[in-house]
């Protein structure tokens, strides 16, 4: 019986230590209440493929070392899926100095509601759209 208790006790306390072995899992939580998932604070970037070196930013999508067998094909590193009916739309704010956490749109990359249009604007008066070769 002794012995028996002994293994429950230890399974116990693995399986508690178990959280703080995930750091990176995305867990659930409410912000304004909207469900939503966010990561541990501590977490600095995230990681999605095989990295032979940290991440370079704070979102890093890494297909180079993953196997060219996928379902999905070599080269494919990411794709979003929209409903037509509605502007399909990725944006691009900023935080001025000194105005946490006021925001301002630069701009963004839109597909109208029910069109096959592919845009990109620039979101502020006076803002330009610009497109650079190195010059260098």
């Amino acid at each position: 019986m002794k012995k028996t208790f002994t293994k429950g006790l230890i399974a116990i306390i693995v399986i508690a230590l178990q959280t703080n072995f995930s750091q990176a899992q995305f867990t659930q939580g409410f912000l304004s209440g909207n469900l939503c998932g966010s990561t541990n604070p501590a977490v600095t970037a995230i990681g999605i493929g095989n990295f032979s070196t940290s991440p370079s930013a704070a979102l890093h999508v890494n297909t180079n070392l993953l196997p060219t067998n996928t379902t999905f094909g070599a080269g494919k590193v990411f794709r979003t899926d929209g409903p037509s009916n509605v502007d399909n739309l990725w944006q691009m704010f900023t935080v001025p100095t000194g105005k946490n956490p006021v925001t301002k749109e630069i701009g963004d990359i839109l597909s109208p509601a029910g069109s096959i249009d592919f845009m990109m604007r620039s979101a502020q008066p006076g803002g330009t759209l610009q497109f650079q070769t190195n010059t260098g």
